[in-house]
């Protein structure tokens, strides 16, 4: 079987759960022969440590800097926006397509905003009051 897995948490480090549980699914379907890989973002000094824990491990990160993504110019400044893109092998024998988390310094903070509202927005429901008089 061949995976690909489409990685939205920032950096090559397990932040959070979600990400280590995604990280963790691949890793158990790599030790089962399977071939898989992920997209994510990551900085070159993310890769570059990948690389060399790779290397301690005796595995060959084959690091390829593939053409970026070209996102035009910006309307507002004019200047060309251009997102670099690497490919390699970590450590645990993934494939990853990393997308320069320089990304965000081109994405329109108005648009990243309400991005991120509706990923992270939560409804808070406080806890009902414990009645301590009826014994309960």
């Amino acid at each position: 079987m061949r995976v690909f897995l489409v990685q939205t948490a920032h950096g090559l480090s397990a932040p959070s759960g979600g990400y280590r549980s995604n990280l963790g699914f691949l890793r158990q379907l790599r030790s089962y022969g399977h071939a898989v890989a992920q997209s994510c973002y990551a900085f070159d000094v993310e890769i570059d440590e990948s690389a060399t824990k790779a290397k301690a491990k005796g595995i060959d990160p084959e690091i390829q800097h593939l053409p970026g993504l070209d996102l035009g110019k910006d309307p507002q400044t004019g200047l060309e926006r251009y997102v670099p893109v690497t490919k390699f092998i970590d450590e645990d024998g993934i494939h990853n397509l990393a997308i320069s988390r320089t990304f965000w310094k081109f994405y329109q903070s108005e648009e990243r905003s309400e991005d991120q509202k509706a990923y992270l927005e939560v409804t808070y429901i406080p806890p009902r009051p414990v009645d301590l008089s009826s014994g309960c």
